[in-house]
């Protein structure tokens, strides 16, 4: 009889020995799955540790580690952007390895890098694209405190979903078109209740997601 286990996401910096799985998501197809873009520099990932271990300013990743296991499962990324040149925001994005997926890591993460980067920055949004088919991560998003904003067309073709949650303290978010919207519903976790959270979903032959 199997026992069913609650598995605790933790986020740490990239560690030198950490390098070998960054490699492995450059050169192994489908390893990221639907973000495979074909095969990138394997020196990549040692040349960017080097430089500043992948915390930069503007960007930077972070490794997911299972604590019961002490094992890193992947990693999470962040990227900074700027709304009409002012209102800043991150773009998130994760990747997990195969044996780690479907067991309730991605959301765990995924809100603990939200609740990470509202803490460590003043950004007041925070986005993340997924594809219209990858149903999981569309619920790892939902459980990790993210809600449907609006829907949107974009070239490629592309389908554009956004969610929208609120920071803390603050009033509701202008809609665009609008001047607010609703407000985070009273079921959304503590540890992420803040959030301005965009989710896009994207075609299959979108590029996006993290890039190692």
């Amino acid at each position: 009889m199997s026992v069913s286990v609650d598995l605790t996401a933790r986020l740490r910096p990239v560690a030198e020995p950490d390098l070998v799985m960054l490699r492995r998501f450059c050169t192994e197809p489908g390893l990221i799955g639907l973000d495979w873009a074909g095969f990138r520099d394997a020196g990549a990932p040692a040349r960017r540790f080097a430089v500043d271990g992948y915390l930069g300013g503007d960007d930077g990743r972070l490794v997911v580690e299972v604590e019961q296991e002490q094992a890193a499962a992947g990693i999470v990324s962040y990227t900074a952007g700027r709304y009409a040149g002012r209102a800043s925001y991150w773009e998130i994005g994760i990747v997990l390895l195969p044996q780690w997926r479907g067991r309730g890591v991605g959301w765990r993460a995924q809100a603990l890098l939200c609740d990470y980067l509202f803490q460590h920055s003043p950004a007041q949004r925070i986005q993340a694209g997924t594809h219209p088919e990858n149903v999981a991560e569309q619920r790892a998003l939902e459980k990790a405190g993210f809600q449907l904003y609006s829907r949107l067309l974009s070239p490629a073709p592309s389908e554009v979903e956004i969610s929208v949650r609120q920071p803390p303290s603050r009033g509701p978010v202008a809609r665009p078109g609008t001047t607010t919207e609703a407000a985070v519903s009273a079921g959304s976790r503590e540890m992420v209740t803040g959030a301005v959270v965009i989710t896009a979903l994207r075609s299959a032959s979108a590029d996006s997601g993290p890039v190692p």
